[in-house]
């Protein structure tokens, strides 16, 4: 017999005789199982015998396989190992159970600073930057003929009025409070304290008015009245539009003041349920950004700039130029100093009062190339929202600036 014919026969009685020692009986049993019963009997009891040997030699692999799991066992509990040494499930006789698994290694927890605006409001921000950068606004015909204060219908395509109802009279009609501009298809910018008037509940903007007095039923006697201009203009227009509303957003730090500014951080959007469809009467006003930016400096003291409203009386937008004060000014009326991002100008015409609320002040570039003589085209930027309660000529016109706000504008505004 050669030599490695009798290592081959030696380790194969070694293992037969050392394995038994170390396996439990339903273990061997499985080693073996493919024996005949009448066969394992027989083994069992003279295990020496040649036919037994060859036998277990027909199971030299399994028998292998089977030494080097417990073996690798052993190294496993003595913690010599993590668990890269172990063999793969296929080539092992006995399956490996959970308790003979080495622990997975937890890694410590890494925290990562929280991105301040967060991804997705960075990208809003910069996609509503583009938009407002690169859409139509503010582009409305002036008269060049007309008087300092009268305006004509599509002169400012972007004034919203802002219709309420009293939540405590039993049959409200809609009241006028609040003015507004349109920035784009889907909002309107205003002021935080026009969306929480004690008592008063925002049920429609309205787009499109120009005179609050003449409805359609007032045009079908126009005839008998022929030289009523205003009724002429306001009847030759497209009758405006009532939008509802699906969300109402006010600056998270806004607080309320009974005093000659309506609050602190007073600025809010209101995002109409539908898009609007823009025509000659309906159209968004410019918002400094861009190449518009540069038509505002909030230092530029005696800067003239343009307030639109119609007032508590007025049938029609009235127009009054503004002029920029300095702060200080501004502090000493107002008995206290300014914050950051508010501004004031004087109000010698005394034409914006309380349903101007939230109304723009603007300034507006003429663009000669179209100029046909007596109509010009303009381009208008609203550069404040109006936060004045109290109108009178001897205090000035406070105003939070849309600039200081536009970070957060863009943040809001969804598609």
């Amino acid at each position: 017999m050669s030599g490695i014919l009798r290592f081959t026969i030696f380790s194969a009685v070694i293992l037969s005789l050392f394995l038994p020692s170390v396996m439990t009986k339903s273990q061997w049993q499985r080693t073996f199982h493919t024996l005949p019963s009448s066969r394992q009997k027989h083994c069992n009891s003279n295990r020496w015998s040649k036919e037994c040997i060859l036998g277990k030699l027909h199971k030299s692999f399994s028998v292998f396989d089977t030494f080097r799991y417990f073996l690798s066992g052993s190294r496993q509990n003595k913690g010599d190992g993590d668990g890269s040494s172990l063999p793969s499930s296929s080539s092992m006789a006995a399956p490996t159970t959970s308790d003979q698994m080495t622990p997975l290694r937890h890694m410590s927890p890494v925290t990562l600073p929280a991105p301040t605006p967060s991804e997705r409001e960075m990208w809003t921000m910069k996609k509503n930057l583009f938009h407002l950068e690169n859409e139509p606004c503010g582009m409305s015909y002036t008269n060049k003929l007309q008087s300092e204060s009268w305006t004509t219908p599509g002169e400012y395509p972007w004034l919203a009025v802002l219709l309420y109802e009293s939540k405590d009279m039993p049959h409200p009609q809609l009241q006028n409070l609040c003015g507004g501009t349109l920035i784009n298809d889907r909002y309107v910018l205003t002021s935080a304290y026009c969306l929480s008037i004690p008592k008063y509940e925002l049920e429609y903007v309205r787009l499109g008015e120009f005179n609050v007095e003449y409805f359609e039923k007032d045009c079908k006697d126009l005839e008998e009245n022929i030289f009523d201009i205003i009724a002429f203009e306001a009847c030759s227009t497209i009758p405006p539009i009532d939008y509802d509303y699906s969300e109402i957003i006010l600056h998270p730090k806004y607080v309320y003041h009974d005093d000659v500014i309506c609050g602190t951080h007073d600025i809010g959007l209101i995002r109409l349920a539908q898009r609007v469809i823009f025509t000659d009467q309906i159209h968004p006003v410019c918002l400094p950004v861009g190449s518009m930016k540069s038509l505002w400096n909030s230092n530029d003291v005696g800067a003239n700039f343009t307030v639109v409203g119609w007032g508590m009386m007025n049938v029609v937008p009235l127009r009054s130029t503004a002029l920029l004060r300095e702060k200080s000014t501004c502090s000493n009326a107002l008995g206290k100093n300014l914050l950051q991002g508010q501004f004031c100008v004087d109000n010698e015409d005394d034409t914006s009062c309380h349903g101007d609320i939230g109304g723009a002040i603007m300034t507006s570039i003429n663009n000669d190339s179209h100029n046909n003589g007596t109509m010009r085209l303009t381009k208008t930027v609203q550069v404040g929202v109006l936060s004045s309660i109290f109108c009178n000529s001897s205090t000035p016109l406070y105003f939070t600036s849309v600039e200081a706000y536009l970070p957060w504008i863009l943040e809001k505004m969804d598609p």
